[in-house]
């Protein structure tokens, strides 16, 4: 399998990326480029955006489940990849050498382990816990959330929290041979059997090992290795028909500079880990925001910088870091430069404004359906970024809106993300294929769908958002017909007995003020502002195993 140093990230649970600076690289608004390795979940096309990084894919290689790809195509939203190439100075931009994908898990729902709660599914499948969310998993190939019952045949992307693995995405079992795949650490081996735990602690197997096995990648003693095992269901019987070494480190010593996104586990007094990766703490380590200090504790999502010692995570700097963040509010301005480009201001009360960005990655929809419009999400058309088809009018092509274009070998026309640059008919070309996307994924042209062009400061909008590098940026936009009042879901920055402050923005509390649960500083929250003056009208402590990053 093509794995080389692999990192795995937790989450939307955990991004793990991994920079070394070096000089020049090209593309982007800056010279300054460092080299990268990023592990994420996929957001978005019109290039790949992972980890709130947009990547040109010209000249990328890429390998998915095994078998070689030529473009974006083989690839989809949702699934956890590594992609190894650099990112420009603006940390927003790069460009990707190579992206590989292995899906987690491949197996039934195993009898009397489902368990629904909400928008939330809870199952094992060949032992191993899985916990599904109906807003954030994408589902493909003909699978569902309603459709997730015990005994379907899945497979499964996606980031673990602990023992448990938070799909990313879930589609069908594709092969009809009812082959499986499970990983974790080999306890037993003697050529006819073999036995797994699994990251839960749960022991799987003995399975009989088929007498036409493939092993690779195995040491001469293999106990204690972490590996893939791939298994077949005849007739009833589990039997193994590959075995393959993987690696299950997230980041090694050789990984000098890291950034680690996790959720901490462990006490102040004992060490906290993320991922089971130590992490030192010193006078020296910094805090954002400040109060984090005094408020670290187990199960709060954070982001930490720093240097691989001894494989232990030296820590130079601790943020707190939301995942999936919530707002529906009133819009007070929208700003934008194309279809998905841009900015939507939201009034948040009492003078208050919260600025959300958004780009290709954003889906726009209103409440009378689901389905998702525009740039990486608009149709069943991918624009594979190789130019634009500026020859004489016989030459026009398509851009990313279905517009017919045309120019001179002169003149600059637009990519798919809006950028000018000027090209010439023998060189420059733009690809879409119509293989990127297929409808069990998106659907275009919706009714229900609208461009950020439509927005209007008298609109109301639920917004799932995510904190970058450089502000916050809008998973999605959801247009609301009669909803009043604000509501903010997302993790405390500061907190006292008269005030409470999420995503940059302070609400007030007092007397009328209800209070469910004990929140503090890194927990996450819903407050309710119910006629927008800025005054909380109720707080209430979420559950963190809810929700993933």
């Amino acid at each position: 399998m093509y794995i080389h140093s692999v990192c795995n990230r937790i989450s939307l649970i955990l991004a793990v990326t991994l920079f070394s600076a070096c000089g020049g690289g090209g593309g982007g608004s800056s010279s300054e480029s460092s080299n990268i390795t990023s592990v994420g979940r996929i957001d978005g096309f019109g290039s790949v955006y992972v980890n709130g990084i947009k990547f040109e894919t010209h000249q990328t290689t890429y390998r998915v489940d095994d078998e070689i790809g030529y473009d974006d195509s083989i690839l989809a939203v949702g699934m956890k990849v590594r992609i190894d190439g650099y990112v420009n100075g603006d940390n927003t931009t790069g460009v990707a050498y190579s992206i590989y994908y292995d899906d987690d898990l491949e197996g039934p729902i195993d009898t009397g382990s489902l368990v629904e709660e909400g928008n939330i599914k809870r199952f094992t499948v060949l032992g191993l816990g899985v916990s599904v969310d109906a807003s954030t998993t994408v589902f493909h190939g003909g699978a569902s959330f309603a459709g997730l019952v015990e005994g379907v045949e899945i497979e499964v992307s996606g980031f673990f929290e602990g023992g448990v693995l938070v799909a990313s995405r879930i589609e069908l079992q594709r092969d009809s041979n009812h082959d499986y795949e499970i990983k974790g650490t080999l306890t037993q081996y003697d050529g006819t059997s073999l036995s797994l735990t699994l990251r839960n602690g749960t022991e799987a197997g003995p399975y009989t090992v088929s007498d036409s096995v493939s092993i690779d990648d195995l040491p001469p003693d293999p106990i204690g290795s972490y590996v893939e095992v791939k298994l077949v269901n005849n007739a009833g019987t589990l039997e193994v028909m590959r075995i393959e070494g993987e690696d299950d480190h997230l980041i090694h010593d050789h990984d000098h500079q890291v950034t680690l996104r996790g959720i901490l586990s462990g006490t102040a007094s004992e060490g906290f880990t993320i991922n089971n990766i130590p992490i030192e703490i010193s006078p020296a380590t910094r805090y954002q925001p400040s109060t984090l200090v005094a408020s670290l504790e187990s199960g709060m999502m954070v982001k930490v910088k720093g240097e691989m010692s001894n494989n232990t995570l030296i820590a130079y700097k601790i943020e707190a870091k939301y995942r999936e963040a919530e707002v529906e509010a009133r819009v007070s301005s929208v700003e934008y430069s194309d279809a998905k480009n841009g900015s939507v201001t939201l009034d948040l009360g009492n003078s208050q404004a919260l600025v959300i960005y958004t780009d290709n990655s954003t889906s726009f929809e209103s409440d009378s359906d689901d389905h998702y419009f525009g740039g990486s999400y608009d149709s069943h058309e991918s624009c594979h970024e190789e130019g634009y088809d500026s020859g004489s009018s016989s030459d026009s092509s398509n851009d990313c809106s279905n517009d017919s274009s045309s120019s001179d070998s002169s003149d600059s026309s637009q990519d798919c993300d809006g950028d000018s640059y000027s090209s010439s008919s023998s060189d420059s070309y733009q690809h879409c294929s119509d293989e990127h996307h297929d409808p069990d994924d998106y659907h275009y042209g919706d009714s229900s769908s609208f461009l950020l062009s439509d927005l209007t400061d008298s609109d109301f909008v639920e917004v799932e958002i995510a904190m970058r590098e450089n502000g916050y940026y809008a998973h999605s936009i959801e247009r609301k017909q009669g909803h009043e009042g604000t509501e903010v879901e997302a993790m405390v920055e500061e907190m006292s007995s008269d005030s409470i402050t999420l995503l940059g923005v302070t609400f007030m509390i007092d007397s009328t003020t209800s209070i469910r649960g004990n929140p503090g500083v890194g927990s996450k929250v819903e407050v309710k502002d119910y006629n927008s003056d800025g005054t909380a009208d109720s707080i209430e402590l979420e559950d963190s195993s809810s929700y993933s990053s």
